[in-house]
């Protein structure tokens, strides 16, 4: 399957949840990784750590602030 996706030049923020840790790590961990097969690069990467799921829409209201 042939894609177009690039993440070259481009910067993301990640939010996640200390919550249920294996879980969430595991599943940024493929964050990271489709980000990095498509070019990003590690210094286009902010990840954020909050307690709970409660607590992230509040971080991604400061974090646009």
């Amino acid at each position: 399957m042939a894609s177009n996706l690039s993440a070259k030049d481009q910067h993301i923020i990640i939010v996640i949840s200390e919550f249920n840790q294996l879980i969430v790590e595991n599943l940024l961990q493929g964050a990271l990784d489709a980000f990095s097969h498509h070019g990003g690069k590690k210094s286009g990467i902010r990840i954020h750590r909050v307690p709970g799921a409660f607590e992230i829409p509040g971080t991604i209201r400061q974090i646009i602030k």
